[in-house]
């Protein structure tokens, strides 16, 4: 019936539709052209955000030259270089920013050196340092990237005309995503805009970086997410367009080890005796050659206003991303998203998702308690899982979240006809007398000591059997099991079954693309959102990930806590190569490419990977090459830098 009501709305209003785009890009051709929208974007910025004005003193100056010092000897004692030329610093209205590069570490690919950087003020005073500071790699992202992700994300040929419909939609819709935000990331947005255009830039610089670029940038994603989720298959269908053709990629991977269960980035050196708290993240995700190149560690330290607390964050992303790929603040939070198909998302008024949520949460954390509040009231609208560590409480956790909404009536809304009649599935008096735990406006939290409610593991038998799969109970169980031996063969179906819970050790959880509480995954079960992975045999792909992950570190805990650089070796578990130029077990997975062995310096990182310690506030993240020096940025160090 959904599908009959959405072809008579788009039969009615499609030419309307139409029409508006249309209309829109002449509109917008006409700004451009005039300059309007470089009028309109200052006249935001001056009244809507009202960047302070600041009258500096010298003695002001004097203290601000005397913080950039302190940070600058900080990331020197980090690896970072020494030479003047080497860094550039701005100071505007008492605050700065600084972008400093690393003594070795080098983009093999680009033969550029990576860098980090530091910036304090506003959220605006912030986007400004950057867009600044980092004026090539903002218009490498806002322009290389923005045209180049829909096709890399939909798995299309790029320059299609079907993917630069799609992107053209995309920009449009994305552009007015501005309204659904809260002002302090837009703020964010419009001050990246305004450093581009500082008047220290080239004068062709300064004209280079559009704010629709960046908008696109920061909510394209989930503009794409959230139409391909929301059941658009009539669209698609008039359109001759087969989902197998064109499917998003969902990966991403994440575990944390606490209680005892973890070294620390000292290793027990007599500097550092604690256990550690160890989180590690694996961000796999479309590059478009560009992510790879310019990816940086951002130490942010935000100033709300004159009277405000400090706020004091490092994040993982590239100049003109608002959000953040991992987050960790100064009270030992961390978080970061993994993509996850469902049903429950809405099309309109998006809010905050993926990686603008994870630094929007971690901004205003001082508790695993605080974030599970940020992000449960937090305006939302597409399917995430979140992933956090508290390195205080020593917990972890992940927050499976849809749209924001009060509990639905039923849990079963978007399982399809034939399934609920088929009664392999418990119904809804079932789930509501075994509840995974409290419905967080259309989230739920699991954290490392969740027990899986009692009973849903015995309808996996019959929803097996219906697909003709063999089904053994002993995968299921086992803490260190594997239901699939081969991540790109079929053996599972698809989304029609309870995942199992992998818990050996209190202290460790491990989060890969799949909810696993009941009622998520009861609102994952839909036609149309099944086969977006059901194309290539994704499914396998996620449990296997998350059985592989769960069995390595259950591996590596046989021998005792597990190692820094140990860790680092469990988060790096789908590297093809290890350090020494060796194979290993996993080489299949990036190492073979259409039949064809790479050799490793042939092989990109599809995104990056982090691993933190919560208690030392340190993170290493490799990005780029998988033979590029990873980066270690210790926060701790700049937190210390700039109280003293």
């Amino acid at each position: 019936m959904s599908q009959v009501w959405s072809l008579l709305i788009l039969g009615l209003f499609g030419p309307t539709l139409v029409t508006a785009i249309l209309l829109n890009t002449l509109l917008l051709q006409i700004f451009d052209i005039l300059g309007l929208h470089t009028l309109w974007n200052w006249i935001q910025i001056r009244f809507r955000f009202n960047p302070p004005r600041r009258r500096g003193t010298a003695s002001s100056l004097a203290g601000v030259v005397d913080r950039v010092d302190r940070v600058v000897r900080a990331f020197v004692e980090m690896g970072f270089s020494s030479d003047p030329g080497r860094r550039r610093v701005m100071i505007l209205n008492g605050r700065f920013g600084l972008r400093i590069d690393h003594a070795t570490a080098v983009n093999s690919k680009s033969g550029k050196p990576k860098y980090a950087m530091y910036v304090e003020g506003t959220r605006f005073e912030m986007g400004r340092f950057i867009g600044a500071l980092a004026e090539p790699e903002l218009f490498a992202m806002s322009r290389d990237y923005v045209d180049n992700v829909v096709f890399d994300f939909m798995n299309m040929p790029r320059h299609s005309v079907l993917g630069s419909i799609i992107g053209d939609t995309v920009f449009r819709l994305s552009t007015w995503m501005d309204r659904d935000v809260p002002d302090e990331i837009s703020a964010e947005i419009f001050g990246l805009w305004a450093g581009s255009r500082h008047p220290a830039l080239p004068g062709a610089a300064r004209r280079r970086v559009l704010i629709r670029d960046l908008f696109t940038l920061n909510y394209g994603i989930d503009v794409i997410l959230s139409f391909v989720y929301a059941q658009v298959q009539p669209i698609l269908a008039i359109l001759g367009i087969k989902i197998k053709e064109y499917m998003p990629p969902v990966h991403c991977n994440a575990f944390s080890l606490s209680r005892g269960l973890a070294g620390s980035y000292g290793d027990g050196s007599p500097e550092d005796p604690r256990p550690g708290h160890l989180f590690g993240r694996d961000f796999m995700f479309p590059t478009c050659d560009v992510f790879d190149q310019v990816a940086c560690h951002v130490v942010y330290n935000f100033f709300p206003d004159d009277q405000g607390d400090q706020e004091r964050l490092l994040s993982l992303n590239a100049p003109g991303m608002v959000g953040s790929v991992v987050a960790l603040n100064e009270h030992a939070q961390i978080m970061g998203t993994d993509m996850v198909n469902g049903r429950n998302c809405r099309w309109y008024k998006l809010g905050v998702n993926s990686l603008m949520m994870v630094r929007w949460a971690m901004e205003g954390s001082r508790s695993w308690q605080d974030t599970v509040r940020r992000v449960a009231h937090t305006p939302r609208a597409v399917t995430w899982l979140y992933p956090f560590a508290d390195g205080r409480q020593d917990r972890g956790g992940v927050i499976e979240a849809g749209r924001r909404e009060s509990r639905p009536r039923t849990m079963l809304r978007y399982v399809p006809g034939w399934l609920k009649k088929s009664g392999l599935l418990p119904d809804n008096e079932y789930v509501e007398a075994n509840p995974s735990g409290p419905w967080n406006q259309g989230a739920l939290v699991r954290m490392d000591d969740w027990q899986y409610p009692q009973g849903y593991g015995d309808f996996n038998r019959g929803l097996f059997e219906d697909w003709q799969l063999a089904y053994h109970p002993e995968r299921f169980t086992d803490p260190a099991g594997m239901l699939v031996d081969n991540p790109k063969a079929p053996g599972l179906p698809l989304a029609y079954y309870f995942a199992p819970l992998r818990v050996a050790w209190p202290g460790m959880f491990v989060v890969t693309n799949l909810f696993i509480t009941p009622e998520m995954r009861l609102l994952a079960m839909n036609d149309w959102t099944v086969q977006v992975p059901a194309a290539s045999n994704e499914y396998s792909d996620f449990q296997w990930r998350y059985d592989e992950l769960n069995r390595t570190l259950c591996q590596a805990l046989e021998e005792g806590p597990v190692s820094w650089e140990k860790a680092w070796q469990c988060i790096n578990f789908l590297q093809p190569y290890d350090d020494r130029g060796h194979k290993t077990r996993n080489f299949f997975y990036y190492g073979i490419r259409q039949g064809r062995e790479l050799p490793r310096e042939e092989i990109q990182v599809g995104g990056s990977v982090s691993l933190a310690d919560l208690h030392a506030l340190v993170m290493k993240t490799r990005y780029g090459q998988y033979v590029d020096e990873p980066v270690t940025l210790e926060f701790g160090r700049i937190l210390a830098s700039l109280d003293g």
